[in-house]
């Protein structure tokens, strides 16, 4: 990105529609998604690692060109939690509502 490095996660097609389906409950009980999405097509989680407080050098941008499609491989998660938090997830400014423990196969 033009100003920072994230890290950017792909789900499956079931963790899509979950997503949006939790949205469109979150709206029919008052809970605004007002958020702005990159796109509305897929959904996917992204980590900022990086933010750039001056221009970053060629050397590093080559390197981040290097890393950007690798795999870091899968993972399985087994639950979600809501929660409500500040820009930088510190655990004094987080409240955790409920957590969801996925099912098991």
């Amino acid at each position: 990105m033009p100003t920072s490095v994230a890290v950017i996660v792909l789900i499956t097609p079931e963790y899509d529609q979950f997503i949006r389906n939790l949205r469109q409950e979150f709206i029919k009980t008052g809970i605004p998604d007002d958020k702005k999405y990159f796109t509305d097509e897929i959904v996917f989680a992204n980590t900022t690692i990086c933010r750039y407080v001056h221009k970053p050098s060629s050397e590093f941008l080559q390197k981040l060109k290097i890393l950007r499609n690798r795999n870091m491989g899968n993972f399985m998660i087994n639950d979600v939690s809501l929660v409500e938090t500040n820009a930088g997830c510190h655990p004094s400014k987080t409240r955790i509502f409920d957590t969801y423990k996925f099912r098991q196969n």
